[in-house]
């Protein structure tokens, strides 16, 4: 009798065992084949992302966010909240979360007894390990409603402009029934939502969640958006995408962080000069265009930009950098830096005189300006008066590929070195022929040029500028300002009334297409281009002289008057 006692003991603790540990590995297996649920994290380290532009001054132009996150905290949801989503999961199906999670996070099985069982040790294992609030905010900070609006935080951002926890009651069901329903069904309208919100509230207040009074005044709460929206200025469209170009060259992931950028254009400088230059055009032919920029070479700055509007250039601003054209003489001064640092000296000898060049095309024999040449002259002179086939002769002594190499040391890329390319054969923008010439005017020193002045990242300022880079000597360059100061004096832009101090280049090319004219007067570098879109000739008076360098004179003299001047060394 004894043994068959303890035969059935031991036999009834050998089932309980078994039956336990099947409990445990089917358990095990379950929760091993959930979605991941292993532990409520609420910093993911999401941020919002915004680009903010402002020019010089603090004028907003441009405000664009990328993002809209903001992860709900532990205080942000209170239990009248939790049971506000229980009963929108229970409209939707569900009898609460830990039922939603259940059916959504855990693999369900072909049914009958063990899915069952399944569920009921889900719920089992789910009341044990998480808090209603826990899983609530796990679900509601974990919702991607569209690629930049990112958990319920961020659609209260993006829907009222507020964090959700500065909402009112009713705009905070409607948030939940949102989510809810985006999860489920991909959405529903305005109405529907609106109808659950009511719903929902009311059971609120039936179940004794609210009061009467709190409830009263729900319901009778007005729901207002505030769906956020970029702000910017057309106008300055073209400007920024520029900006933007500059921001990914230099590495920086705007789209992902806070992001305040103020520009270096001083607005009321900038109009004007474009008024400056816009009555210069006036009583000239007809159509014809303009653009300039403004750079402060001592800081690397630029400080006003424009360019007329046409059919080409809607904005006007983008003609600066975007329109391409043939820079005619104001080429020169890298042929002549190149010659100099090869060890030329300026009143070394050279011979200005019509030559023949074999090309494959046939010959090629550029003429001089009004078939004008000097014969044996100084080598300066050849830059001075803008003599053509002296400054072919000396690059072709210096060597072409010299001279594009100092070309794209400057910051022209890419130079082909071909016979024509000492005249200004290869096109390039007004911007870039700018910078080009705050080498120049920084003694050889190629300096980082931008149009951002500052920029701050999550509040902390940013240094995005590069360093200092010697290109040239200091002694060649200065010999060549020396040259382009006589440009001014006694040469090509003698009668255009360009201060005195000035070091200037003329530039012209075939048929009159293009003029050109770049001065440099501390602290700044002043280019100015004038031509047709359409390429067709102005005439024989459309040379660099006579209307890119008084278009200049005509700048020059509002930006050095003496309240610019003032305000320009404080």
């Amino acid at each position: 009798m004894k043994t068959k006692l303890l035969f059935a003991f031991i036999l009834s603790s050998f089932l309980i065992l078994a039956v336990y540990m099947l409990h445990e590995s089917l358990h095990s297996y379950y929760v091993y084949k959930a979605k991941p649920l292993k532990q409520i994290a609420y910093n993911e380290k999401r941020e919002n992302s915004r680009l903010q532009l402002s020019l010089y001054g603090g004028q907003l132009i441009y405000v664009k966010q990328f993002a809209f996150v903001n992860e709900l905290r532990p205080d942000d949801i209170d239990t009248d909240l939790v049971h506000a989503l229980n009963i929108v999961f229970s409209e939707n199906g569900y009898k609460n979360i830990f039922a939603y999670y259940v059916d959504n996070y855990f693999p369900s099985l072909s049914g009958g007894w063990e899915n069952d069982y399944l569920k009921k040790a889900a719920l089992h294992y789910l009341n044990k390990n998480y808090k209603k609030k826990d899983l609530c905010l796990y679900y509601l900070n974990r919702i991607k409603f569209s690629d930049n609006i990112r958990g319920i935080g961020g659609l209260s951002l993006y829907l009222f402009n507020r964090k959700f926890g500065a909402l009112d009651l009713k705009s905070k069901v409607y948030l939940l029934a949102y989510t809810v329903n985006f999860t489920e069904n991909g959405g529903k309208a305005f109405a529907g939502l609106s109808r659950q919100t009511d719903s929902v509230l009311w059971q609120m207040f039936t179940n004794h969640i609210i009061d009467y009074g709190v409830y009263r005044n729900a319901v009778e709460t007005v729901i207002n958006f505030n769906v956020y929206r970029d702000f910017k200025s057309e106008r300055y469209l073209p400007l920024v995408r520029k900006v933007e170009k500059e921001l990914e060259r230099k590495s920086i992931n705007y789209k992902s962080g806070m992001y305040k950028v103020k520009l270096t254009l001083k607005q009321d400088l900038n109009i004007a000069l474009a008024d400056k230059l816009n009555k210069y055009l006036e009583g000239k032919q007809a159509g014809l265009e303009a653009a300039y920029i403004l750079i402060n070479y001592e800081k690397g700055s630029i400080e006003a930009l424009y360019g007329t509007e046409s059919f080409s250039y809607k904005d006007g601003l983008s003609r600066a950098w975007k329109m391409k054209r043939q820079t005619g003489s104001i080429f020169k001064p890298l042929v002549y830096v190149t010659a100099f640092e090869t060890g030329v000296k300026p009143y070394d000898y050279i011979v200005d005189k019509q030559r023949e060049y074999k090309i494959p095309s046939g010959i090629y024999s550029p003429d001089n300006y009004a078939d004008y040449y000097m014969g044996k002259t100084y080598v300066r002179n050849g830059l001075v008066f803008s003599l053509n086939n002296a400054t072919i002769k000396l690059a072709l002594d210096a060597g072409l590929n010299n001279v594009a190499e100092t070309a794209e040391r400057f910051g022209l890329a890419p130079v082909k070195p071909y016979f024509s390319m000492p005249l200004g054969s290869n096109p390039f923008s007004v911007l870039d022929m700018a910078e080009t010439y705050t080498v120049f005017a920084n003694k050889g020193i190629k300096r980082d040029v931008s149009l951002i002045a500052s920029i701050t990242e999550n509040g902390k300022s940013i240094n995005i500028r590069k360093k200092d880079i010697r290109v040239a000597s200091k002694k060649s360059v200065s010999l060549t300002l020396q040259c382009m100061k006589d440009v001014v004096r006694f040469g090509t832009a003698r009668k255009s009334s360009v201060l005195a101090e000035t070091a200037g280049k003329t530039g012209t090319t075939n048929d009159y297409k293009d003029a050109w004219f770049v001065g440099i007067l501390e602290p700044y570098v002043l280019m100015v281009w004038v031509g047709f879109d359409d390429m067709h000739s102005m005439g024989e008076k459309g040379t660099g002289g006579e209307m890119a360098a008084p278009a200049v004179a005509k700048l020059q003299k509002y930006l050095y008057s003496e309240k610019q001047y003032t305000m320009k060394n404080q």
